[in-house]
């Protein structure tokens, strides 16, 4: 079972506020001669917001 870190995560997607998502979870993966890719996984109370108005969206992922 996971346990409280003090971390908090942010997540700024596109033109959407800065606290219009919250971040569930995420996963980071590099290797060697190979792109670094992640995985992020956002909720939001917003029920108009589409799966089209989020993706290919840039995204800052904020940990502090």
């Amino acid at each position: 079972m996971p346990q409280a870190s003090g971390l908090q995560f942010t997540a700024r997607v596109g033109e959407f506020p800065s606290d219009h998502f919250v971040v569930v979870g995420f996963a980071l993966t590099e290797r060697l001669s190979d792109l670094f890719h992640g995985r992020l996984q956002l909720a939001s109370t917003d029920p108009d917001v589409a799966a089209a108005d989020v993706l290919e969206q840039p995204v800052d992922l904020v940990v502090w």
